[in-house]
């Protein structure tokens, strides 16, 4: 049975799932100029947490019957043009660790923003998103091993 959404509700979910098409996808341009091992498997373990969100989001927009939109895709060029022109020309851990932490401290600094905007929030959508918060925090302070 499909709850009736609120507004807040809405755009919640929406900024839940903005932040993890983002960071997939930013995963999946970054992730083959990793050459250390440890490095790849902590951004793979990563990129799978922000997967197993995103079907959590996705169902719970079905439950909600909330229509979920990607990211902008002029944000994606964006972030494509300054990765890959970057890692052009500077490929090391330290550069890679500094771009992933950057992405993610946007990451981070939108959902608390969201978190403390949106007060009339149904308690699943609350919970994934203070979850993701928590998951996102633990990833940023986990790259900063690799500066």
């Amino acid at each position: 049975m499909k709850k009736k959404s609120n507004n807040q509700n809405e755009k919640m979910l929406l900024d839940v799932y903005k932040n993890l098409d983002m960071a997939t996808w930013t995963i999946d341009l970054i992730d083959d100029e990793i050459l250390n091992d440890d490095f790849l498997d902590l951004v793979k373990k990563q990129k799978k947490i922000y997967e197993e969100y995103k079907c959590k989001v996705l169902k719970m927009a079905e439950k909600f019957d909330i229509d979920l939109k990607s990211i902008n895709i002029m944000a994606k060029i964006g972030s494509l043009a300054s990765i890959k022109v970057g890692t052009f020309f500077d490929n090391s851990n330290s550069h890679i660790a500094n771009k992933l932490i950057q992405g993610t401290s946007m990451g981070i600094i939108e959902l608390k923003k969201a978190l403390n905007s949106y007060k009339i929030l149904d308690d699943e959508i609350k919970e994934v998103a203070n979850n993701l918060y928590v998951a996102e925090s633990k990833f940023f302070n986990s790259l900063q091993e690799f500066l």
